[in-house]
């Protein structure tokens, strides 16, 4: 499942303006570096830390997907790959998730929960990727109800019949 256009073009825009800034002061940097005589000493590490960067963000942009296989159900960013088996999805559930963090403000980003049938969170994605029809199109696909508002929060276990 492709995730939403708007938020793709968002975030290749940020990865491209923060790209063509880091190449600028690198470019800046190199200039005055060699103008003043310092040799590539000063230059190849700058350069070379502005490639890592550069590497990093476009990882970072990179959209995730959601996979529905025969056996199980994936959610697959740049950097993992979480799966839960496709029979045991119960419902899955609009709500704000755990995340697993210790942050000062847990719980302020929406997710779809997908709920197994004793009532562990297998998969938690974030809402911001995916549109109401397509996560729609997905309960439909795996034939589980599709519940919740993002108004409730969902822990790390739940009672799905609470869901129902």
């Amino acid at each position: 499942m492709p995730p939403k256009p708007g938020e793709v073009r968002k975030d290749r825009l940020i990865a491209g303006l923060a790209t063509t800034g880091i190449l600028i002061a690198t470019a800046l940097l190199s200039y005055f570096a060699l103008s003043r005589e310092l040799g590539l000493k000063y230059v190849a590490p700058v350069v070379g830390i502005n490639a890592v960067l550069v590497i990093l963000i476009w990882l970072a942009t990179r959209p995730p997907t959601l996979r529905i296989d025969v056996g199980d159900v994936s959610y697959v960013t740049p950097v993992s790959r979480k799966r839960m088996s496709r029979s045991e999805v119960s419902v899955i559930f609009r709500g704000h998730g755990y995340t697993g963090t210790r942050s000062a403000r847990p719980g302020l980003l929406s997710y779809y929960a997908f709920i197994g049938a004793k009532g562990r969170v297998g998969l938690l994605v974030p809402a911001r990727w995916f549109t109401d029809e397509s996560m729609a199109a997905v309960a439909q696909r795996l034939k589980v109800p599709i519940r919740g508002d993002f108004s409730e929060s969902v822990r790390s276990t739940a009672n799905p019949r609470r869901y129902l």
